[in-house]
């Protein structure tokens, strides 16, 4: 089954930190995303949201009738820079999903006006041999 991949950048007018809060808290999500939950099922090994913790995410949009729900695993977690998770379960149909969220230093934000976070998304096709992607809100 073909690997597929997906990138986004964009740039944020507020400091790196503030978008760092909001991208690796899932607690905050339902703020500025689609998810009507976001919550902790597991601390990280070193820290509440770090490595190891395990997160879960519901949908504010019924889908066929049901709230779509995604459960994660953090795989990295650099503090202001890289924070990764792949999915463990959930109701959306993904085999080895990975997505990476990046966040540029500090003097690179200040310089270019703002900080420009990344994500990068990969995971194998859908079952039936189809194919889903959704742009970042």
């Amino acid at each position: 089954m073909a690997q597929l991949q997906v990138e986004a950048e964009g740039t944020a007018k507020a400091s790196p930190e503030a978008v760092w809060a909001l991208v690796s808290d899932v607690t905050r999500y339902p703020s500025w995303g689609p998810w009507s939950d976001g919550r902790y099922e597991r601390p990280g090994e070193e820290s509440p949201h770090g490595v190891g913790a395990v997160q879960v995410l519901r949908s504010a949009q019924r889908y066929m009738g049901r709230h779509a729900t995604t459960v994660e695993k953090i795989l990295v977690f650099e503090e202001d820079r890289h924070l990764a998770y792949t999915v463990m379960g959930g109701s959306i149909p993904v085999r080895n999903y990975r997505a990476d969220v990046t966040s540029p230093p500090l003097l690179r934000a200040l310089t270019s006006g703002g900080p420009r976070p990344g994500t990068t998304h990969c995971w194998a096709g859908w079952p039936g041999g189809g194919s889903a992607a959704s742009s970042p809100r």
